[in-house]
């Protein structure tokens, strides 16, 4: 196959695999937010704070300096392996050491159960993610799909099964756990590689060069992306953060079905072109140019059909959440397509450009959400979207000056989506004006999303056939790929 097929492959089961994955949590978080407080979903959301940063130490960057580099030995793979472990082992005590004293300084005991209980999965992660980024280089992202959704699977089954008991905040505990423990073994089957007992210093140095910039990356990013979880628990407390934690993770999930699903296969694609920047930047355009297409209707029509999507899915009790997910929509967008700025700075070996910006727009967001929260979730999820326009140009500037790309270019490959989405905006205002004021949320809601499909579909058709026909080529193209994988199954 060429670079092209092996990519649409890749894309195709990287995208399933996000899809089923973020899928199955929908599902457990849906029942889940009902049968627990949401001081039990800020009180888990807090914990997670500390483990998210104990993933992204024990990772050291490693996972994508593997998939980056050109010549990969044997002798990287162990080095890798022993690293993370170590880290793994060093982090889980730390973390587990710390519970008491962060519990003290946010004034939350019940903190520190929760996240020593929560430790032992940095151990579980670190002895998988050598295998799971050789599956990464090889664009397998099949297995990865079937792993991960195994994993989840397993993780909302305890979840939900707790929850029903009457475990309250330890179901989301079980969850967590559960689903680490589940690809420990699933990702040492499905690549058959296996350490050997030795490490060379050479060798780790090699990969230290660029995961020591890609590690900054992750840190910074997760800054970005948690700070304000941290300021919220701090300031205000778990329940308000409980609130906030719900509104933020519908935007996360968008995010991580739509852009997160293709940064793998877009890392991998666009490593094996930091040679040939034409075709790099078409396929940059190409990818930008597909995300806007599906992220751009999904953000806008969610935060359009907020107030009656959220108490018909969660109940009436977390309409606090709607203003909270309304806010952040904004930056949504913006993420939506931006988030490949870092990725392709990466694959051409410029990590330390992505640094730059990350460590740019951490700084930014520390001051705007220390003084926004003092205004509540809501200013703290505004101050967010915000900052995020204002630092785009800066951004645009960095990705143009690594790789070329030129701004009519790349606004003409949104511009259709752009266009049918404000199209379908004004349809779903004026159609929610219009509605009785007692109609059933629930009714409301379905419309909502009908109509909303059914005016950005037929306003891109009009705005641009072309691509309405290339969109179905794709679609053909998938279900080929799917017989071809019915028949070497």
């Amino acid at each position: 196959m060429t670079l092209r097929q092996t990519a649409m492959r890749a894309a195709f089961w990287g995208a399933a695999q996000k899809w089923g994955h973020h899928g199955v949590r929908l599902v457990v978080f849906t029942v889940l937010v009902r049968l627990l407080s949401p001081e039990s979903f800020g009180l888990v959301a807090l914990a997670s704070v500390f483990i998210l940063l104990g993933e992204q130490l024990v990772d050291q960057g490693f996972n994508d300096a593997l998939v980056q580099r050109k010549h990969l030995g044997p002798a990287h793979l162990d080095a890798a392996f022993w690293a993370a472990l170590a880290g793994g082992l060093v982090f889980s005590a730390a973390t587990a050491t710390a519970a008491a004293p962060l519990a003290a300084a946010f004034d939350q005991p019940r903190l520190a159960p929760v996240l020593s209980a929560l430790a032992p999965s940095l151990l579980l992660a670190a002895v998988s993610r050598t295998q799971e980024a050789i599956l990464r280089r090889q664009l397998a992202f099949r297995p990865i799909a079937a792993v991960g959704l195994t994993a989840v699977v397993a993780g909302g089954v305890t979840g939900l099964a707790m929850a029903f008991a009457g475990y309250g905040v330890w179901a989301l505990v079980g969850q967590q756990l559960t689903q680490r423990l589940v690809e420990v073994p699933c990702y040492w089957w499905a690549t058959g590689w296996r350490p050997r007992w030795r490490f060379s210093p050479r060798h780790f140095r090699q990969l230290l060069r660029f995961g020591s910039s890609v590690i900054g990356i992750n840190l910074f990013n997760f800054g970005n992306r948690q700070m304000d979880h941290l300021l919220i628990g701090y300031f205000l407390g778990t329940t308000a953060l409980g609130f906030y934690t719900v509104g933020y993770r519908l935007v996360r999930i968008l995010l991580d079905l739509l852009p997160h699903a293709l940064m793998p296969v877009v890392l991998s694609a666009f490593a094996r072109l930091q040679s040939d920047p034409v075709r790099l930047r078409a396929g940059f355009y190409d990818a930008t140019r597909l995300m806007a297409l599906v992220a751009f209707p999904a953000f806008c029509g969610m935060g359009l059909v907020a107030h009656d999507m959220v108490p018909v899915l969660f109940g009436a009790k977390w309409l606090p959440s709607v203003p909270v997910l309304q806010a952040l929509v904004p930056i949504g967008l913006l993420q939506s397509v931006a988030q490949f700025y870092p990725t392709v700075m990466k694959a051409v070996g410029r990590p330390g450009r992505a640094l730059m910006l990350a460590g740019m727009n951490v700084t930014v967001n520390a001051v705007a959400f220390f003084v926004a929260v003092h205004w509540g979730i809501v200013a703290v999820a505004a101050a967010y979207s915000i900052r995020g326009y204002l630092l785009w140009p800066v951004s645009w500037l960095v990705l143009r000056g690594v790789t070329g790309v030129r701004l009519p270019r790349y606004l003409r490959s949104i511009a259709p989506a752009l266009g049918a989405t404000a199209v379908m905006a004004l349809l779903l205002i004026g159609a929610r004006a219009a509605a009785p004021p007692d109609a059933d949320r629930a009714v409301l809601f379905g419309a909502g999303v009908m109509l909303g499909v059914a005016a950005y579909a037929l306003t891109l058709c009009r705005l641009s056939p072309g691509l309405c026909r290339r969109a179905r080529e794709m679609v053909a193209q998938r279900s080929l790929i799917l017989k071809e994988q019915g028949h070497e199954g």
